[in-house]
C-alpha cells in the first residue's frame, strides 16, 4: 500500500515538474500517404498541392512534430499558411505515426479563398497519447490550385482552463459550423480582454472598475429611504481601485478616478452629517486616496436632483425637437461635397455619450476616418456600399471589452454598443448630418483584414460603420416601412 502511494507522488510530482510544450516548425517538412500530395520545399514555406482527382479520403499528408502531445493538455495551434480550396471548411488532424490512426482537432472556415496569407489559431485538447503529426486530408482542398503554402505550426500547451477547446469531433460545413466557429473566435477575444483589462496597460479596464463600485456608491446615494453605513462591497472595492490606480502612477485627473473621489467625498459627508460613523470604510483607501477625496472639487459623482443638468449642454446651429430628430432620421447613402466639420462630429458623439451603459461603465467607442483610400479600402471589405461614391466621413462604432467585467455580461457589450451606435446617429442628424449605418455581421477573416487596415485594438468589438456626410433634402432614399405597433408592442395583463 505505502509502495503504491509512493509511486502515485512521484508520478504526480513529475507531471508538475514538466515543461510545458511549445514549439514551431518553419517551412516543415511533409510526408504523404500517396501520389494524391505532391510536396515541395520553398524559400517561403512548404506547397502542397493535390493532383487531379485526388481530392479524395485516405489521401493523407503528415508533419511530424517533435514529440507526442500530452493526453488532456490543451493546446493552442498557429497556422501561418495560404490554403487554396473551394470548400466551405478544412479539418486539421493530428496522427499517431505508430498506429496510423488520427483525431480530427478542429475545423477552419474558408469564407476567403483568395486570401493571400491566413494566420488561423485553433485551441484543442489532446484527445490520446501517442499523437506526435499534424496532419491534412486531401479531401478538404478541391478546386482551382487545390493545396496550400505552409509557412510555419506553432503549437503551444497551454494552462489548465484557459482557452476554449475545440470538441474535436468534426462539424458539417454550413450555417452550425460558421456559428460555432465565430462563437469560439468570440470567446477567445473576450478572454483576451478580460486578462488585458488587468494589466499594467488595461487603463479601461482600471476605469471600468473603478465605475462599477463608484456606481453602486451612487445608486446606494441616491435612494430616499438610503441605509446609512451601506456599501460593504462597493465601498471595499472602490477602495481597492483607486489605491491601486494611485500605486501604479496613473493620472491624478483621470475624470473617472475624480469622479470616483467625488463620490466618495458626498458618501462621507453625509455620513459625517448624520454622526454615522463610516471609519472603518475610511481606513480601507491610502493616505493618497484620502487624500484625493478630502480635497476633492469635482462635481461630476454623487447625486444630484432628477431636474438638474448633469453636464453642460452642447450648442447646436438649430433648435430640433426629439420628434423632429427621431421621425427625421434617414439612412442615406448619397453626399455632397461639401466638407464635413470635425466639430460637428465631435458634437454628435458628445450627445451620444448619454445613451446609458452597465453600470455607467461607458465601454462605447468612436473611430473617425476621412482618408479617402482607407475609407475605400474598408468598405470594399465590408461590402454594403457598393454602386456609391464613398462618403466624405466614416465612422466605426466599437464596443471596449476591457470595460465588461464579467462572464455573463457576453452579450452586453452589443446591447451597450448598439444604444450607442444608435445615439450617435441621432446626434448626426441633430447636428445635419446625413447618416447610413453598415453593418458589421462578417466572419472572422474580414474582421483581420479590416484590423490590419485602421489598427483597431483586439479588445474593441466592432458594432456598425456609419457613413458620413451632408446631403441633399431632395435625393432618394428606401421608404423602410415600419411594422404595425401591434407585432412590437406586446401587453401582458395580470392573470
Amino acid at each position: 500500500m505505502s509502495d503504491a502511494t509512493g509511486t502515485s507522488t512521484a508520478a504526480s510530482a513529475a507531471v508538475a515538474e514538466r515543461v510545458p510544450q511549445h514549439f514551431t516548425l518553419e517551412a516543415p517538412s511533409f510526408t504523404a500517404s500517396s501520389g494524391a500530395w505532391r510536396t515541395t520545399q520553398r524559400a517561403n514555406g512548404t506547397r502542397l498541392r493535390v493532383a487531379r482527382g485526388g481530392a479524395e479520403r485516405g489521401n493523407l499528408v503528415w508533419a511530424d512534430l517533435p514529440e507526442p502531445l500530452v493526453k488532456g493538455a490543451t493546446y493552442r495551434l498557429k497556422l501561418d499558411w495560404t490554403p487554396r480550396t473551394s470548400s466551405p471548411v478544412i479539418n486539421l488532424h493530428l496522427r499517431n505515426a505508430s498506429t496510423g490512426r488520427f483525431k480530427v482537432i478542429g475545423q477552419i472556415d474558408v469564407p476567403d479563398r483568395n486570401a493571400r496569407t491566413r494566420l488561423d489559431t485553433l485551441f484543442f485538447r489532446a484527445p490520446e497519447s501517442g499523437l506526435s503529426q499534424f496532419m491534412l486530408g486531401a479531401l478538404h482542398f478541391t478546386g482551382l490550385g487545390r493545396g496550400a503554402l505552409v509557412r510555419s505550426i506553432e503549437i503551444e500547451e497551454m494552462p489548465a482552463g484557459s482557452a476554449p477547446v475545440s470538441s474535436g469531433a468534426p462539424v458539417q460545413g454550413g450555417f452550425a459550423s460558421q456559428a460555432k466557429i465565430l462563437a469560439l473566435k468570440d470567446h477567445a477575444r473576450q478572454v483576451r480582454s478580460h486578462a488585458h483589462a488587468r494589466t499594467p496597460d488595461g487603463v479601461s479596464g482600471a476605469r471600468a472598475r473603478m465605475i462599477f463600485h463608484a456606481h453602486a456608491v451612487e445608486k446606494g446615494l441616491s435612494r430616499s429611504n438610503a441605509r446609512l453605513g451601506f456599501g460593504k462591497i462597493a465601498v471595499p472595492g472602490l477602495a481597492k481601485e483607486m489605491n491601486a490606480w494611485l500605486a501604479a502612477g496613473r493620472s491624478l485627473d483621470d475624470s473617472f478616478l475624480q469622479s470616483s473621489a467625488a463620490v466618495m467625498k458626498t458618501y462621507f459627508d453625509r455620513h459625517r452629517e448624520k454622526k454615522f460613523d463610516v471609519q472603518h470604510f475610511r481606513d480601507l483607501f491610502s493616505a493618497q486616496a484620502q487624500e484625493l477625496i478630502d480635497t476633492c472639487t469635482h462635481e461630476e459623482g454623487g447625486v444630484l436632483p432628477a431636474q438638474k443638468v448633469r453636464e453642460i449642454v452642447l450648442a447646436s446651429n438649430e433648435d430640433r425637437s426629439f420628434l423632429d430628430v427621431m421621425y427625421g432620421r434617414r439612412s442615406v447613402r448619397e453626399f455632397t461635397r461639401e466638407p464635413v466639420s470635425d466639430e460637428d462630429i465631435a458634437a454628435a458623439v458628445q450627445i451620444a455619450m448619454q445613451a446609458p451603459s452597465v453600470c455607467n461603465r461607458q465601454g462605447g467607442r468612436v473611430h473617425q476616418f476621412s482618408d479617402p483610400r482607407v475609407i475605400k479600402s474598408v468598405l470594399d471589405i465590408q461590402g454594403g456600399f457598393s454602386g456609391y461614391e464613398m462618403p466624405p466621413r466614416l465612422l466605426l462604432i466599437t464596443a471596449d471589452l476591457d470595460a465588461f467585467l464579467f462572464a455573463a455580461e457576453r452579450n452586453q457589450p452589443y446591447v451597450d454598443g448598439g444604444l450607442f451606435m444608435m445615439s450617435v446617429l441621432l446626434g448626426l442628424t441633430h447636428m445635419g448630418l446625413g447618416s447610413c449605418s453598415l453593418n458589421t455581421a462578417m466572419g472572422a477573416q474580414k474582421d483581420a483584414a479590416i484590423r490590419k487596415i485602421i489598427d483597431i485594438p483586439d479588445h474593441e468589438v466592432f458594432i456598425a460603420f456609419v457613413a458620413v456626410g451632408h446631403y441633399d433634402e431632395q435625393v432618394l432614399v428606401p421608404r423602410s416601412k415600419r411594422t404595425e405597433i401591434d407585432q412590437v408592442l406586446t401587453r401582458h395583463e395580470k392573470g
